[in-house]
Order: C-alpha cells, then sequence, then structure tokens
C-alpha cells in the first residue's frame, strides 16, 4: 500500500536474502575480502563513482533517513554522458528504508538515465505482523 501510495523513483528492486545476523557477518566479510584483493577501501556508508554522496546520512527512521538523504547525491560531470538514456542499476548491501536508493534514482532520472533498477544483496524485512 506504501508504495502505491508514494511510488519510488526507481522501476524494480530485488534482493537476495533477508537481511539478518548471518547475511550482515557475509557482508561485511565480503566487502574485506574484496577490498583485501583490490586495493580498495571499504567506507561504511559510502557513495559511489557515478552518484556520489555529498553528506554522510544520520538517522535511524525512515522519516528521517527520507529527510536526511535530500539533496545528498549528485552526478559527477564527468559521468553525465555516460547516464543519458541507458537503463542504470544501482548496487548496494543493504536496502533498510529504500530512502538512499531512492534518492540516487530521482537524481540518475533527472540526469536523463532511461530507466533505474535496483540490485541488493539483502532487504531488511519488517517483522510479521500478528494475525487480527
Amino acid at each position: 500500500m506504501e508504495a502505491i501510495a508514494n511510488p519510488p523513483a526507481y522501476d524494480r528492486a530485488r534482493a537476495a536474502v533477508r537481511y539478518d545476523d548471518i547475511s550482515r557477518a557475509l557482508v561485511h566479510s565480503l566487502a574485506g575480502v574484496i577490498s583485501g584483493l583490490t586495493g580498495v577501501p571499504v567506507v561504511p556508508g559510502g557513495g559511489s563513482n557515478v552518484c556520489g554522496r555529498r553528506r554522510n546520512r544520520l538517522g535511524k527512521s525512515k522519516t528521517e533517513r527520507a529527510d536526511n538523504v535530500q539533496g545528498a547525491f549528485r552526478v559527477a560531470k564527468e559521468h553525465e554522458s555516460d547516464i543519458a538514456e541507458r537503463r542504470l542499476v544501482l548496487i548496494d548491501d543493504v536496502l533498510t528504508s529504500g530512502a538512499t536508493v531512492d534518492a540516487c534514482a530521482r537524481v540518475l532520472s533527472r540526469a536523463g538515465a532511461g530507466h533505474v533498477d535496483v540490485l541488493v544483496f539483502a532487504r531488511v524485512v519488517a517483522a510479521a505482523r500478528p494475525p487480527i
């Protein structure tokens, strides 16, 4: 119902696993291994090459996260031509509230992306609600 009332800026989102203690440990281990192999440092809550974060995120609630990412991302000038009319895939480790990928997708769409999809390793899923 929430997605119908306030649709995300991206077209599709897919996750491989549900986020929990096991997947969190795997993500942090997988990042460390890749960092060791490539020499690229792990930057918790980092950014990316194309849709770079201009400030760090703060806040825990969905509203706080959404407020914090407003204006937090930009498309680097050198990547604008890479975006025009392209189908892009945003890749992230964990999708929590969706505020970060939504903000990035909006920036990419404004920069001319044809479609923006989201691929994450894990998705935070709210605890099941008790039956009525």
